[in-house]
């Protein structure tokens, strides 16, 4: 499962940098492990930092935490199947 976040994660970076509609300079992460490896490296390759946040930290990435909080409280919660994600 980690090795499809980080295809994922990569490919986002991808379609983040080529529809862009500013520079990006910098990419705060939260700490997980998808954000190491191949993922690291394709950003260190485009100049592009990660600024890692500390933990226990909502206040310092709010309108991610809010995203998470509203996907499971209007959708998580009431999905019952399984999901599978296609590998790109």
């Amino acid at each position: 499962m980690i090795c499809k976040k980080i295809d994922l994660a990569k490919n986002f970076l991808e379609e983040l940098l080529e529809h862009r509609p500013f520079p990006i300079k910098a990419i705060p992460v939260d700490g997980g492990s998808e954000f190491y490896g191949e993922f690291e490296e394709a950003c260190k390759g485009r100049n592009l930092k990660l600024l890692v946040l500390p933990p226990h930290s909502p206040k310092l990435d709010g309108m991610m935490e809010k995203l998470n909080r509203t996907f499971w409280e209007e959708f998580w919660n009431y999905y019952d199947d399984e999901i599978e994600l296609e590998t790109m």
